[in-house]
């Protein structure tokens, strides 16, 4: 999928609990990705700040599930898709704390578009 030029975060994608990424801070994680995708990464704090989660933060493994949520999701979008492909990635979440996310993804997708899907 990413060679594609795709992105993609899915439902329950835990990112954090696998080694060696459960001791990746939230910016290592995005420069992991970005330079596994062969792009570089210039607007870190551009995905990071709007999502809640801090740069030198606690290591992915120590982090709540909606925050490993959202890490997921900025890690997919640190490669720079030109798609995303989104499977309810924030399923669990209530209400309160979803919708604010899904207003905030078309600043994050910048010139990406996104195929979200969520199930009931």
């Amino acid at each position: 999928v990413r060679s594609r030029g795709l992105g993609d975060v899915y439902k329950r994608q835990v990112w954090g609990d696998e080694p060696p990424f459960y001791s990746l801070t939230a910016a290592e994680a995005l420069l992991f990705s970005a330079r596994t995708a062969g792009t570089r990464l210039y607007n870190k704090e551009g995905l990071l700040k709007p999502l809640g989660l801090e740069e030198d933060g606690p290591p992915a493994g120590r982090l709540s599930g909606l925050e490993k949520a959202k890490l997921a999701l900025a890690v997919a979008l640190a490669a720079e898709p030109v798609a995303l492909l989104a499977d309810d990635p924030l399923a669990g979440a209530d209400a309160g704390l979803r919708q604010p996310l899904l207003d905030l993804l078309p600043q994050l997708l910048g010139s990406s578009c996104c195929l979200y899907l969520e199930n009931g």
